[in-house]
């Protein structure tokens, strides 16, 4: 030691308590990313849910027009046979 500087070290009480505290520091920081994790999770889920809405719909409107285009050529051809 230099210039009769003291320096303490901890007790082992003290090192513990440190050990303690940052244990619980992390538990909180988990339990806080695990809390966004189910909140993004609930997000996604409800936005696949809205494209899979989406998706049948754009499905079930492009058989429907489909349809017509092929009904309306068929008519088509019968008017040119009259």
């Amino acid at each position: 030691m230099s210039n009769g500087e003291m320096t303490t070290k901890p007790t082992l009480e003290t090192v513990l308590e440190r050990i303690n505290e940052l244990d619980a520091e992390q538990e909180r920081r988990f339990n806080a990313l695990e809390k966004r994790y189910e909140v993004q999770e609930k997000r996604l889920e409800a936005l696949e849910k809205r494209m899979t809405v989406h998706a049948v719909s754009l499905t079930s409107d492009c058989s429907r027009r489909r349809e017509a285009v092929y009904l309306s050529s068929d008519n088509s051809r019968t008017q040119m046979f009259r």
